[in-house]
């Protein structure tokens, strides 16, 4: 009697935790962005979507992220092309789209001229999560809050990814 009754405190106690750790997550899946171009996407599946876009200048990263308490590790999964050229052996090079495919000299050459491709050494590998907001870390691994001045202007502004979806 005492130990069904044991049983199922812990399985309620169980349902209770799961409950809350799921709605933590989903409450973190969703679109951010910030103040200087950069916004990224963490989806439900684990993976992410990262995009910069300012000016004329633009990027991106796939991958997938992981979260350990409010720390959301980030690990990209950059795609590759393979640059096939004469007289040369196959090489791979990072993919200008999501599609991984073979291409000539001359694409790769028109790729890396025009604006814009993959980044995945670019995106973030770390990230807070607190407060609806993602904060990135510096190279000491201390989180950046403190305003930054943006460009051509002295007005300062948040240094932190806010929800958007």
């Amino acid at each position: 009697m005492v130990d069904d009754m044991l049983v199922k405190v812990f399985i309620t106690a169980l349902m209770l935790l799961q409950s809350f750790w799921c709605l933590s997550q989903t409450s973190l899946v969703g679109k951010y962005r910030d103040h200087f171009g950069y916004s990224i996407k963490l989806n439900e599946d684990g993976t992410y979507e990262f995009n910069y876009q300012y000016d004329l200048a633009s990027g991106w990263a796939i991958g997938t992220w992981v979260r350990q308490g409010d720390i959301i590790d980030l690990t990209p999964t950059p795609i590759m092309d393979t640059l096939t050229r004469t007289s040369f052996a196959d090489s791979l090079v990072l993919s200008s789209n999501m599609i991984s495919e073979r291409i000539s000299a001359e694409q790769f050459a028109i790729d890396q001229i025009t604006s814009g491709g993959q980044l995945p050494d670019y995106a973030p590998t770390k990230l807070l999560f607190r407060k609806e907001r993602l904060y990135n870390f510096d190279k000491n691994g201390n989180v950046k809050k403190k305003k930054v001045k943006g460009l051509f202007t002295q007005k300062k502004f948040d240094p932190w990814y806010f929800k958007t979806e």
